[in-house]
């Protein structure tokens, strides 16, 4: 079975979006003066923003 390097490119790229977004939602969050998320609640952005200010909030 050959490996098709195109399609392995393509789903790193697509993990490192992933992983950036989930870092900069909970960054967000853990830096959130007030505790009202401001995206949709069962949107992929509020989940880790709810991540993020229960981090801020265990301290």
């Amino acid at each position: 079975m050959a490996i098709d390097w195109r399609w392995e490119a393509e789903m790193s790229r697509a993990r490192r979006q992933l992983e950036e977004a989930k870092s900069r939602y909970f960054g967000e969050g853990l830096s959130a003066a007030d505790g009202q998320c401001p995206y949709p609640p069962t949107s992929f952005a509020a989940i880790h923003w709810r991540r993020g200010a229960e981090q801020r909030s265990q301290g």
